[in-house]
């Protein structure tokens, strides 16, 4: 006989489930990219965040001379630094849509490496235009150190040294558990929704003869389920149902064999669902003390041991056509979880294919883009040349025109330099002229003074004499109280008068 440790009342098992999880080795989605950049001279400590929600590909390079500073502040898809060694376009980082991230060299100067997160201390240089997948931990080298002097001293211009981390969405798909096949019995009061996983299940009579005390009971908690079966395990190898505490006033109901627990929501469970509800059988204890029976177990159910009371040949013969019933709900249960299982694993396997599908075409369109790309950057660098070589030819022309211009100009300049020149030799000539006019009249004039000064001492004395005579006689006829002298100033505007005329007439005379 068993001892009572391995003695377990029918249905008080519960197995441990098993977790059917969704593809444990898939790798997650990358959804970010964080680089965190190591700190050096005049480089900066700092931590970048790229989400590929907000752009596909992240251009790595150097930042344009006019928008130093602000190194922190980055653009949505360009991560910039001030380092002379790294390019204007060095590197790009491309999010595909199988979740994984890629680096790809733009053929730069001083090159990118790369060093794995594995600890391998070995460092792969990239090779341009050719995308190298990343992993959450590696190390990327934009540039190399280059010796410099600028006017202070030699010193050692150090690339930039980013370390990348990922980061990732939660996981979409939880996982299923699965239960192990055990003894189940659930409560007759399920659900009417539930009702088609009863169609195959049949009430069965209880074991003995109950009476009025008779109760049934279903914990709505698992937990008390467990505390409620620990009393059963250890109970002493009696089997004196009497030291089994009086159950409280709960309803009558009798066993059902595969239903639904009425715990459980009304509607059905489904197989994609995070478990499988659990099924249990009811234990039911009884105020009426028996005997101790003999314990007959049964080895062919399952790997448990039920224990059986034979006080009467009808309760056995009825227990076992109940064990028998069991045992044929459960091939039907595990029959059907083996149905949904292979059912799940098939769609899984179907999903699998499928996204494997959706990758194959994400890397064809990804070297179609790569393609179409280059044939941009190609025609972009063909239309750039050519309108480098326009720019040529509108300066040549310009330069011609400008040329010819100058001609002009210098032609117009010496025409009129020349003319220039004779108008100042004319003017020259006409000075002389005049001049030699001037000089002769100037002879003239002082000839013509000289004659006008003699003439006035002539006209002069001529006037004195006339006058004394004519004075004489007025004095002789004009008493003495009447005679008043003449004024001086009349006699001065009259020789004026005189020789102003004498002076007009000379003149006129010179000019005729």
């Amino acid at each position: 006989m068993a001892d009572d440790d391995s003695i377990q009342y029918l249905g008080t098992t519960r197995t441990t489930p098993k977790l059917v999880s969704f593809q444990a080795n898939t790798p997650r989605p990358v959804t970010g990219v964080v680089f965190q950049v190591e700190g050096e001279g005049e480089q900066e400590a700092q931590s970048i965040v790229f989400h590929k929600n907000d752009s596909a590909v992240v251009q790595i390079g150097r930042r344009p001379g006019g928008q130093r500073g602000g190194e922190n502040k980055q653009e949505p898809g360009r991560a910039f630094f001030n380092c002379p060694v790294v390019s204007r376009i060095h590197a790009k980082l491309v999010f595909s849509d199988s979740g994984q991230v890629s680096s790809t060299y733009c053929n730069s100067h001083h090159g990118t490496l790369i060093r794995p997160a594995t600890g391998d201390q070995s460092v792969k240089k990239l090779i341009p235009e050719t995308p190298q997948q990343l992993h959450d931990g590696d190390t990327l080298t934009l540039g190399k150190s280059v010796a410099s002097c600028d006017g202070l001293g030699a010193g050692v211009v150090r690339p930039v040294v980013a370390r990348v981390s990922f980061l990732y969405n939660p996981p979409t798909f939880k996982p299923l558990v699965v239960p192990s096949p055990g003894r189940y019995g659930v409560s007759s009061d399920s659900d009417s929704e539930a009702s088609s996983h009863d169609s195959d299940i049949e009430e069965l009579p209880p074991w003995h003869n109950i009476s009025p005390s008779f109760m049934s009971w279903v914990p709505d908690d698992e937990d008390q389920l467990d505390d409620h079966y620990s009393d059963y395990s250890e109970c002493d190898s009696s089997m004196d149902l009497s030291s089994s505490p009086e159950p409280s006033d709960i309803p009558l109901e009798p066993i059902v064999i595969g239903a639904w627990p009425h715990s459980r929501s009304s509607s059905s469970p489904s197989v994609f669902s995070s478990s499988f509800p659990p099924i249990r059988l009811v234990p039911s204890t009884a105020s009426v003390v028996f005997n101790e029976p003999p314990k007959v177990p049964f080895d062919d159910i399952s790997d448990e041991e039920a224990v059986m009371f034979d006080e009467q040949p009808q309760d056995a013969l009825k227990l076992e056509a109940s064990v028998a019933s069991l045992k044929t709900e459960v091939e039907k249960l595990q029959q059907h979880r083996k149905k949904y299982k292979q059912r799940f694993n098939d769609n899984i396997k179907v999903m699998t294919d499928k996204f494997a599908n959706l990758e194959e075409k994400s890397s064809d369109i990804n070297s179609l883009y790569t393609l179409l790309s280059d044939k941009v950057n190609e025609n972009v660098d063909a239309c750039q040349q050519a309108q480098a070589q326009l720019h040529v030819l509108e300066l040549d022309m310009l330069q011609q025109q400008m040329e010819r211009k100058d001609q002009h100009v210098d032609q117009q300049s010496k025409a009129t330099a020349k003319a220039l020149e004779i108008l100042v030799a004319e003017i020259t000539q006409l000075r002389d002229t005049v001049r030699e006019e001037l000089a002769d009249k100037s002879q003239s004039v002082e000839d013509a003074k000289e004659a006008l000064k003699k003439l006035s001492e002539q006209v002069l004395i001529q006037t004195e004499s006339l006058k004394r005579k004519r004075t004489v006689e007025d004095e002789e006829e004009i008493p003495s109280s009447d005679i008043v002298p003449e004024r001086p100033t009349k006699r001065r505007q009259v020789v004026k008068v005189a020789v102003q005329t004498a002076t007009m007439g000379v003149v006129g005379a010179v000019v005729c």
